[in-house]
């Protein structure tokens, strides 16, 4: 294509012209959701279904070109809407009636030339790309296999969608319909431009704002840096780096939808923190920009970064699976204070692999999560708005390869700030409540696995983690003999029910059928039960003693608990 603008319908474009367009290696994967789906298709039925559609053709956009290589054209800018484009005609031709239909003709061969798709996307997608349209064309709706990249799932979904979408407005409309979007979309104008060189198209990728979602850091740091190598290294070198720099990029797109809680930049910016100078307030993107143009970071520092990097996502996808030990398990159940945990995580998974590349570092992992654990618990529960990384930062940057001496630093640290010293530990355990109730029912479970002998093992699929029960419940049974205290008398109020002494981890089967029972039905209910914490309540109580719960006997359970966790979560002094 020469170097000027020029204009096509979509059909002239990539049938006519005979074109294949490949997604450049430095792009973005597929990223449109729902949102821009609804809208892509909303513009179209709103073109197809006006008075005025044979005056007028619906734009698509403009596309912004590199120079062919391979028989392929590099797709710079347009990549998301050209794959929706592609998506939206592969639902019409699941619902034509007819594979004679010529527009059913002309619809295949927008998307594929023979066996060959028009477009290729990200490597790490295409062959499910591929699956995706082949299956349409031959009407097959099938569950395509092998699926592990968001972008993957998202085609597959938007397919579904557009599926679900021309049901609806066929069913109002009848079959015509459906030819007049397809046709609409053949006939979409696109203007097109097509640039000097790979390098140029790196950096106008870099600077362009694509319309739809917005490119997270991750996705931007790889045109960059990709950029970067093309500027900084021989031409003969730069493409090997940049190979490799997609190769680790690859990785970190194939790791990210395997873990939770974490989005790509959030993970990048942990990275960062770990293992380039501590917790800092710039955004990491201006930071490592502003360490290439003082020279910092030289183009082997850059292949240094990606694949570390490609390894810290590889590393959290492989600790966020469960079920390897409990104090991982532990740790990941907490769901709270990522920005203290992944930090130090990553800062000691690197420090052990260049102390020891060969070693297996999983025990001292292990180690290093449940003091982790310890610190993270704290946290949550203490709750305190002062900023916990101002404590932590030289501890991060610092931090030692032997648990026991990380964890009595810890304790240093923590004394120091009073905030989160022992002493405040237990105030907040003293005061912890059905108000605080995620913390409450971490700390009942965690009691309840102390609890655990021999026999039946408590797993977490055995619970639901939502349930905590009121022994005495939070409405009054209106009985005359409940066992219970009566509420309206002052010394028995809301406060002192929500007490931690008066909760009780339960099943959600349990809690529903059990409601506010009186006293005595709850104690037989809790004697067929594999939770121990249930089986100790039947314990407070003699024989002959009357079965009365009340104040007392939550304050007696209550002060119990907190001594149980305050050894539980006391950090180890020097």
């Amino acid at each position: 294509m020469p170097t000027e603008n020029l204009t096509y319908t979509l059909h002239e474009l990539l049938v006519q012209r005979n074109s294949r367009l490949r997604i450049p290696s430095y792009q973005r994967a597929y990223t449109w959701d729902k949102d821009e789906w609804q809208v892509f298709a909303d513009d179209l039925l709103e073109q197809a279904t006006s008075v005025y559609a044979h005056e007028n053709n619906y734009y698509l956009g403009h596309f912004l070109f590199e120079p062919e290589r391979d028989k392929r054209i590099g797709l710079i800018d347009g990549q998301q809407r050209l794959t929706t484009a592609m998506l939206f005609t592969a639902a019409v031709l699941f619902q034509l009636p007819s594979q004679t239909n010529d527009l059913y003709q002309q619809g295949k061969l927008l998307l594929m030339e023979g066996i060959t798709p028009r477009l290729e996307v990200v490597s790490y997608d295409q062959q499910v790309f591929e699956r995706l349209l082949q299956r349409a064309i031959r009407r097959e709706r099938k569950i395509v296999d092998g699926r592990t990249t968001n972008a993957q799932s998202k085609m597959a979904r938007a397919i579904d969608f557009f599926v679900e979408w021309l049901k609806g407005q066929v069913g109002d409309t009848g079959p015509q319909l459906l030819d007049d979007l397809l046709r609409t979309l053949l006939r979409a104008q696109v203007t097109t431009y097509t640039v000097v060189d790979a390098k140029q198209a790196a950096q106008l990728f870099e600077l362009q704002n694509d319309r739809g979602r917005t490119l997270t850091d991750v996705e931007k740091l790889k045109s960059y840096l990709i950029y970067q190598l093309h500027l900084k290294m021989p031409a003969g070198d730069a493409e090997n780096a940049i190979n490799q720099v997609h190769r680790h990029f690859e990785t970190i797109f194939r790791s990210t939808p395997n873990i939770t809680g974490l989005s790509e930049d959030d993970l990048l910016r942990y990275y960062f923190y770990a293992q380039h100078g501590g917790y800092r307030n710039e955004p990491v993107l201006q930071v490592l920009k502003n360490q290439v143009k003082t020279g910092e970071l030289s183009a082997y520092a850059i292949l240094d970064f990606s694949e570390q990097l490609s390894s810290a996502f590889e590393f959290v996808s492989s600790f966020q699976k469960k079920g390897r030990h409990e104090s991982v398990d532990n740790l990941l159940m907490l769901k709270s204070y990522p920005n203290v945990i992944y930090p130090f995580l990553l800062r000691g998974y690197f420090q052990l692999h260049a102390d020891s590349a060969t070693a297996d570092i999983w025990p001292a992992m292990v180690q290093l999560s449940g003091v982790l654990e310890k610190l993270v618990f704290r946290l949550a529960l203490v709750g305190t708005r002062a900023r916990i990384i101002d404590r932590l930062r030289w501890l991060l940057i610092n931090l030692p390869l032997d648990a026991l001496t990380f964890e009595q630093q810890l304790a240093e640290a923590m004394e120091g700030s009073g905030y989160w010293s022992n002493q405040a530990l237990l105030e907040s355990l003293q005061r912890l409540s059905y108000t605080d109730r995620s913390v409450a029912h971490y700390l009942l479970w965690q009691y309840e696995r102390s609890l655990q002998k021999k026999g039946y093992t408590l797993t977490v699929s055995d619970v639901n983690l939502n349930e905590l029960e009121h022994i005495a419940p939070q409405t009054e049974n209106p009985g005359r003999r409940t066992g219970y205290e009566r509420y309206h008398e002052t010394k028995f109020h809301q406060a002192h029910r929500d007490l931690l002494g008066n909760l009780l981890l339960i099943t959600r089967s349990h809690n529903g059928s059990i409601g506010n029972i009186p006293f005595a039905d709850k104690l037989t209910s809790y004697q067929d039960t594999p939770l121990a914490q249930q089986r100790e309540i039947l314990r407070m109580f003699k024989k002959d003693e009357p079965q009365l719960w009340g104040l007392k006997q939550i304050v007696q359970r209550h002060i119990k608990l907190v001594e149980w966790a305050t050894d539980r979560w006391r950090f180890k002094e020097a």
